[in-house]
């Protein structure tokens, strides 16, 4: 039982820092079209709207991280 609670525990930390690298990613694309708008205030817009998206999926991802920690602090392997 061991053996599978450890798999599961991997298994979201895995998702998790897939998770935080994806939304980095959009993040830092975002930040780049938003450079790169040349004042466009529709493009600009999109930009801040999107970079904000991002930020608040990794938020929800770092709350989730937490929030399994807190809940299983002894959990396999730690």
């Amino acid at each position: 039982m061991d053996q599978v609670g450890a798999l599961v525990e991997q298994m979201l930390d895995l998702g998790a820092a897939a998770s935080m690298g994806i939304a980095a990613y959009f993040v830092m694309r975002r930040a780049l079209l938003y450079a790169t708008a040349a004042g466009s205030p529709r493009e600009m817009e999109a930009a801040e709207r999107a970079a904000t998206m991002a930020l608040g999926g990794l938020i929800v991802v770092l709350l989730a991280s937490i929030a399994a920690t807190i809940i299983v602090p002894e959990g396999p392997g730690r």
